[in-house]
């Protein structure tokens, strides 16, 4: 809601001419380094960096599940693309969504595979709760 307020007082106020506000919507930015934490889409990262590290990695989706990801190089350019656009492009709806790429876990899981193997690294386990619940039965 916090996101979403602070959208629509951008827009209210660049459209009223106070100044020429611009938000953007990032996606999950991927790899982030270090240990998992608190944040909801955390296992995004580890379902590369705990398998390439050897590690388990216990995915709190289904391995169909899609997912927004992008790399903090796009991030970036995206972010400069949106300072240096002109207003007049922009439009009344100044809160925009900066791109990414669809991931699932099925997905990162076989390039992880082909990374591992072009490497020799031995990887990882990457687990769902759907996974775990089959191999306890």
């Amino acid at each position: 809601m916090t996101k979403v307020i602070c959208e629509l007082l951008i827009n209210d106020f660049s459209r009223k001419g106070y100044f020429d506000g611009r938000t953007a919507r990032l996606p999950t930015v991927i790899v982030r380094p270090g240990k998992p934490n608190a944040a909801a889409s955390s296992w995004a990262s580890g379902m590369f960096r705990e398998p390439l590290q050897g590690e388990t990695c216990l995915l709190p989706v289904r391995r169909d599940q899609c997912h927004p990801m992008t790399g903090y190089r796009t991030v970036i350019e995206s972010l400069i693309a949106l300072h240096d656009a002109p207003a007049g492009l922009l439009g009344a709806d100044r809160a925009i969504g900066l791109p990414a790429h669809r991931v699932t876990p099925q997905l990162a899981e076989s390039v992880i595979r082909e990374i591992a193997e072009e490497r020799g690294l031995k990887l990882g386990r990457s687990w769902t709760p759907s996974t775990l619940a089959s191999k306890a039965s």
